[in-house]
């Protein structure tokens, strides 16, 4: 399967997107360990806003890598973009590792962000555009498997080995680097091909198809329906009503999606999560275990998503995370002698939930939902509502736990829970077995 080969290349991002959060997380505490052992050092003074800004600084260079795609993504194409936003991941990688400033870090880990944001976007629409749709369920959910595994393997890599956190951004380049390299054989996404060339562009697009393993007949077939579809858009006028509203609904349910994703304390969990076992009593072991479960819990979603379909998992999953915050909330304000463990098994039935649901299926959903000459605007708009809503979360967590405590906080992020599951069973449309151009013309074009 040629198009795998290509899928597993643009996989990648989301990779290092898991790799760096888990360093970053890993970077958190050993920083605060360090000042209360007294140690000299820039990183041992950084305190407040610094230490905040050391956790945001990817997030705002996400922000600012996704609002250039929105510029640049359908002029470059999507191989480009990918390149574009290799060399960004190698050199924030390298500023981040080799840093003797907070300054320096600062600007490595803004660098490697915009990488992130440019490259979580191209991912999304690569893999929408070369995966066959009896496929597309699998691989759109496996971003949020590697981005898993890719916590994972930083979070097991610093606790066998007690890696210093140079090490951990420096396995950073290591990854990025031999991608950087695998972007430049990456063939073109065909579907952009006809986007930019239309008919000029169907012999291209129908050898690039046939490239990525699809037989000669169903190439040419899909390139005459693609062909179709941007004809009779052009016909119909770009302001045609029906089509400002189809683009609408999906543009709407993609946002809301990411929201929900993100504003039930996700980015929280995950960038402090080794402080939260920290003041919970849990050794190094707690957070291994936790991205241990978040794996398989995510193989397990992906590979059932083309059986059980889209809203089945995220009604599932969404129901899981609603009642572990709850009783997150009521564990941290009775405080039982048995927190510790208590705090474990509820992190990971939150996991568990989120990675059955909001986790995998989003992804999946945001590179299905657009219709083509859409697809890069709207990628771009709900991209980057993720990753300002997680800047929002991240930032605001030692606010609102210093201002509200730790059981109000997580019964904030249960009640948008329930908000989330009621929104995906009113709005949330099943796209189970439909082609891209199937889901424009069934679903959103009504």
């Amino acid at each position: 399967m040629a198009w795998f080969r290509s899928f597993c290349t643009a996989a990648v991002v989301p990779l290092l997107y898991g790799m760096e959060v888990g360093a970053t997380s890993n970077v958190l505490k050993t920083f605060q360990g360090m000042r209360e052992h007294g140690i000299n050092s820039w990183e041992a003074d950084l305190t407040g806003m610094k230490l905040s800004a050391v956790a945001c600084g990817a997030l705002l260079g996400a922000i600012s890598g996704t609002l250039t795609a929105i510029q640049i993504a359908d002029r470059l194409g999507r191989k480009k973009e990918l390149i574009t936003a290799a060399l960004f991941l190698v050199i924030g990688g390298v500023l981040s590792s080799l840093a003797n400033s907070f300054n320096l870090f600062f600007l490595g880990r803004a660098l490697f962000g915009v990488g992130e944001g440019i490259g979580m976007h191209a991912a999304l629409l690569y893999t929408g555009e070369i995966v066959p749709a009896r496929w597309r369920g699998f691989c759109g959910g496996s971003i949020e498997v590697v981005w898993v595994v890719g916590m994972f393997l930083i979070n097991l890599l610093g606790m066998m080995t007690n890696n210093s956190w140079r090490e951990s951004y420096f396995s950073l380049v290591v990854v990025s680097t031999p991608f950087l390299a695998a972007c430049f054989i990456l063939p073109e996404s065909p579907r952009w091909i006809m986007l930019n060339r239309g008919s000029e562009g169907l012999a291209e697009a129908a050898f690039t198809f046939r490239k990525l393993g699809s037989p000669e007949q169903e190439s040419i077939d899909v390139c005459n329906q693609i062909l179709d579809g941007l004809q009779k858009d052009e016909e119909e006028g770009a302001l045609n009503i029906k089509n400002e509203g189809g683009s609408r609904k999906a543009l709407i349910v993609g946002i809301v999606l990411v929201l929900f994703q993100q504003l039930t304390g996700q980015p929280t969990i995950l960038y402090h999560m080794g402080e939260i076992f920290y003041r919970a009593g849990v050794g190094e072991g707690g957070p291994v275990v936790v991205t241990a479960v978040k794996t398989i819990a995510t193989v397990i979603a992906v590979s059932q998503v083309e059986n059980f379909g889209r809203r089945p998992l995220l009604l599932t999953g969404t129901s899981i995370m609603g009642i572990s915050l709850l009783f997150l909330s009521v564990a941290y304000s009775i405080q039982p002698p048995f927190l510790q463990h208590f705090v474990i098994l509820l992190f990971t039935t939150y996991v568990i939930g989120y990675q059955t649901g909001f986790g995998p299926v989003t992804w999946l959903l945001l590179s299905e939902l657009f219709p083509l000459k859409e697809r890069a605007r709207t990628t771009s708009i709900c991209t980057l509502t993720n990753f300002c809503a997680n800047w929002v979360v991240l930032f605001g967590f030692d606010f609102v736990r210093v201002w509200f405590g730790d059981s109000l906080q997580y019964a904030m992020y249960s009640v948008l829970a329930l908000l989330g599951l009621v929104f995906v069973y009113l709005r949330v449309p099943e796209t189970k077995g439909l082609t891209l151009e199937d889901i424009d013309q069934r679903i959103f074009a009504m």
